[in-house]
């Protein structure tokens, strides 16, 4: 044999050891060892192991079984697997033990490579947060990287090496998947089994998983024989994953109820397919508006409702007859407070008016303060108790916000249609030119009195230049007064000439208007401009006659003047002036009686 054999004494002197043993020992054939001791063939730890348990037990058991060091005479030491069995006389004494020793020095260099590579791997696996499995079906026997898992799950080794164990903490949701997706790989439909699940660890959580095997061997019968695999951390990947979808739905949720505000004819029809839109998304099957009338200063109910197919008649009965002054019950509370409640159980809540209809139908409340204009109370119910979810009430204040704003924007817009209409309604049957001019003071709007005005159509007259039609006399001043106009100095209210189409000219006055936005910058100038050539030619023409009669009076001889009913100067011709010696400005700021003698008054006044 190869191995070791010996025979010593109960002394322990050899008696006999083979050829192999001498090799293994480096001893020569002819070395003469008959006698020595066998401890000096073993390092001190061996021998005194030997002393106190493998002779020992030896003895008492007839057999011992282990692993020896031995020392060969060069000082290395050997590791072995041996057997030392205990030999007896007739009497049952012992005569001397055999010694049987196999090298093992090999097996354990190979072992101790294998459990070093196995540690980089395992290093190397947790860096990368990656745990190992391997599985043996016909054994049942389950072998685990036990760190990882016991980390990642908080479980201990053994429970984790049962494979019953797996089938009680995948997830519900996952469990039927996950074993029709393993079956079928153990059936020989695939080598390769890759799943995302979720496991629940220690503390009742659940960890998201990446698990993927492979067939490494199946028998003739193609039953699987090993399969191993790898499972990877996964949670965070996911929970940023369902973090995306939520924020996308809540996107998408937030795009349908702005959708029904503003393209809804009828605003309750909008708010009741917003409602729907809600708890479809919150999974809550009902939901009621409360709105606030700030003549009766309550809330009273919107009319609007989304219902599922269940019978909530009374409860909404009740809903329709019951009102809220601020901080008056569920509602009234949220209105005043501006904040959300979530009522697990209605009926343990203090001050619910509708208490009595409510019971039969729902356990569960949320109601959320919309601020805007109608401001109102949303609020949801569920037939079950259901726990508060923060992240479900934060999205319903986001989406609460929302809605006050779309409100709000929708009012805005229809006054702001409603003021549109009546400008149009009133420019278009109004005799004045109306005109919008933007804020580099082109034309954009011009109503249909242009025509009659210009004869210019509209459409032809947005065409034209507005500067190109003005008196060449006129464009200066006008220009420097739309210039001062647009930075919020100009005048309001101007005389000019503008060109007919036919080739005349015609005298306007043009009421200028410029509206500005929230930095005080000009947007847009409103213009209504009137023709006034009939009023300039009579101004002209009595500024002639005035020109003419002055001309008349100053050629009379004396001193000429006029007194209106109350003794003011109207008139006066320039012998007047040069007799008094005033300016005219100051005669007619004067009392006639100043040009008279003191003694002369009181005859003129009577």
């Amino acid at each position: 044999t190869s191995d070791f054999v010996g025979l010593v004494d109960t002394e322990g002197n050899i008696h006999y050891m083979n050829p192999s043993g001498r090799k293994m020992l480096g001893l020569t054939d002819n070395q003469d060892i008959i006698g020595t001791n066998l401890a000096k063939f073993h390092p001190e730890d061996t021998i005194r192991f030997l002393q106190n348990e493998v002779l020992p037990k030896a003895t008492e058991e007839g057999v011992w079984k282990g692993e020896l060091t031995f020392q060969t005479a060069k000082g290395k030491n050997i590791p072995t697997s041996t057997v030392m069995t205990a030999h007896k006389d007739t009497s049952g004494k012992i005569e001397y033990f055999s010694t049987i020793s196999r090298d093992i020095s090999e097996e354990k260099r190979t072992l101790a490579t294998l459990e070093k590579e196995q540690h980089k791997l395992e290093l190397a696996m947790l860096a990368g947060d990656v745990g190992f499995w391997h599985y043996h079906p016909p054994k049942r026997h389950l072998d685990i990287s036990h760190r990882w898992l016991q980390e990642k799950l908080g479980y201990s080794k053994s429970r984790l090496q049962d494979p019953e164990i797996w089938l009680e903490i995948i997830h519900n949701d996952d469990l039927e998947r996950v074993l029709e997706h393993f079956n079928q790989t153990k059936n020989g439909n695939a080598n390769i089994f890759e799943e995302d699940l979720r496991l629940k660890k220690q503390d009742g959580t659940y960890l998201w998983i990446h698990s993927r095997a492979k067939v490494i061997r199946r028998d003739q019968a193609n039953e699987v024989k090993e399969i191993s695999g790898i499972h990877v951390d996964i949670d965070e990947r996911k929970r940023i994953e369902l973090e995306l979808r939520q924020e996308q739905s809540l996107q998408n949720l937030l795009r349908d109820i702005r959708h029904n505000i503003e393209h809804f004819e009828n605003i309750e029809e909008a708010l009741e397919e917003s409602l729907k839109n809600i708890c479809d998304y919150i999974n809550w099957p009902f939901a009621h508006i409360y709105t606030f009338d700030e003549e009766k200063e309550l809330l009273e109910t919107a009319g609007v409702w989304h219902l599922e197919a269940s019978n909530k008649t009374p409860f909404v009965e009740a809903s329709l007859k019951t009102t809220f002054y601020p901080g008056e019950g569920l509602v009234g509370k949220v209105y005043d407070e501006n904040i959300p409640y979530w009522v697990k159980t209605l009926q343990e809540f203090p001050d619910y008016k509708r208490r009595k209809s409510v019971a039969e139908v729902f356990s569960s409340c949320i109601c959320i303060p919309v601020k805007g204009d109608p401001s109102a109370v949303i609020e949801f119910y569920h037939s079950e108790s259901v726990d508060r979810d923060q992240q479900v009430l934060n999205h319903l204040m986001v989406i609460a916000k929302q809605l006050g704003y779309l409100l709000e924007r929708r009012k805005s817009r229809k006054e702001i249609a409603d003021r549109e209409r009546k400008f149009r309604y009133l420019a278009e049957n109004a005799t004045d030119k109306v005109a919008i001019y933007d804020a580099e003071a082109n034309c954009v709007y011009a109503s249909p009195s242009t025509e009659t005005l210009l004869g210019y159509t509209p459409e032809e007259y947005l065409e034209k230049d507005i500067i190109g039609l003005v008196h060449p006399d006129d464009r200066p001043a006008i220009r420097t007064n739309i210039t001062a106009l647009l930075e919020g100095k100009g005048k309001e209210r101007i005389t000019y000439r503008l060109k007919h189409k036919d080739g005349h000219y015609i005298w306007v006055e043009n009421n200028l208007n410029p509206l500005y936005d929230k930095d005080g910058s000009v947007i847009e100038i409103h213009s209504a401009a009137r023709d006034i050539s009939d009023r300039v030619k009579y101004q002209q023409d009595l500024q002639y006659e005035k020109e003419f009669t002055d001309k008349a009076l100053n050629s009379l001889p004396g001193l000429f003047y006029v007194l209106d009913k109350d003794g003011n100067y109207v008139r006066l011709n320039e012998g007047f002036v040069e007799e008094v010696g005033y300016t005219r400005e100051e005669i007619k700021q004067m009392n006639p009686l100043e040009f008279y003698h003191e003694e002369d008054h009181q005859r003129i006044s009577e």
